[in-house]
């Protein structure tokens, strides 16, 4: 089931001159947009994140919560695997997540209407703020 998820991670990377003070210790995540608030069978909608962190030492992940709060459905943390990529001090850069119907089925009696949050650690165990999305339908 989560074989079926793709994350993709565009890196960018700032200069570290004049940019310093827009990096900080704890990684830094900010939710950007969605490509759908509605997901139906067979359906892949993908959110888009920006991402920054001073010392380079993400960790492998990206972490999510599931709220589906009509039927009090608070779902456990689920982490995907995010692809490698080069780690530099000062990185930056965009996280595009791929999320499919089958990796988040229903969890209630008819639509379920959920708010994903999102966040990213480093290597030294800092937590990024929670990015929510805006709330997304998810058809049976």
């Amino acid at each position: 089931m989560r074989k079926t998820i793709l994350i993709s991670m565009i890196i960018l990377f700032f200069a570290s001159g004049c940019n310093k003070n827009k990096y900080n210790t704890v990684p830094s995540l900010k939710y950007k947009s969605v490509s759908s608030k509605e997901l139906r069978n067979f359906q892949t909608i993908q959110f888009r994140f920006t991402f920054t962190d001073k010392e380079g030492d993400l960790t492998d992940s990206l972490y999510i919560i599931e709220k589906v709060p009509h039927c009090n459905y608070n779902g456990p943390v689920i982490s995907f695997k995010l692809p490698s990529f080069p780690t530099t001090k000062n990185i930056g850069g965009d996280i595009l997540f791929n999320m499919t119907h089958n990796d988040f089925p229903v969890q209630c009696f008819g639509n379920d209407t959920a708010t994903f949050k999102f966040f990213i650690k480093d290597a030294a165990k800092h937590i990024s703020d929670t990015a929510t999305a805006e709330t997304i339908i998810i058809y049976p």
